[in-house]
């Protein structure tokens, strides 16, 4: 004989009749859930905070649809680049938290900040009060007056005052 399966959609339930094995005996009976599943990138390895991920970190692998959530990374691409906010296991998926742009300005770094307006071009050092990766806003103090701006960062050690 051959197998014979009904699927009933309500409640994700697989029933299947199959033959035996030895083609004598009484047909096998199987019960299960359908999951469906979708492809997500994983990290091959543990990865350190800070880390950059390369392309040969990730892997896809095959997980039930339950668990691409809301916010879970779905393409390798989203990933390459990106630096590791904490510690990242391997094998588990991840989220726009768990990753972000590289920091180029740390906390207590002195930066070289400037500020444009029209042909008027003014340069000063300041202190970096956070972390920030290319093209995000942190904040500055003036060590000479202990005044706050806020600040674009460019580039290792350089950022744009917002004036």
């Amino acid at each position: 004989g051959q197998a014979a399966c009904h699927y009933t959609p309500s409640t994700a339930l697989v029933e299947c009749t199959v033959p035996h094995p030895d083609g004598a005996s009484d047909p096998v009976r199987l019960q299960g859930r359908a999951t469906e599943l979708v492809q997500l990138p994983v990290l091959t390895r543990m990865l350190p905070k800070e880390a950059v991920i390369q392309p040969s970190d990730i892997r896809l692998v095959e997980v039930p649809k339950y668990q691409a959530y809301q916010g879970v990374i779905t393409t390798p691409d989203q990933l390459v680049g990106q630096a590791a906010r904490r510690n990242l296991m391997a094998d588990r998926p991840l989220t726009a938290y768990d990753i972000g742009k590289p920091y180029v300005v740390r906390a207590k770094d002195m930066v070289t900040a400037h500020a444009r307006r029209g042909a008027l071009l003014i340069t000063m050092q300041a202190v970096s009060m956070n972390d920030g990766g290319e093209g995000d806003i942190i904040t500055l103090k003036n060590p000479k007056t202990n005044k706050m701006l806020s600040a674009k960062v460019e580039r290792s050690g350089y950022v744009e005052v917002m004036i």
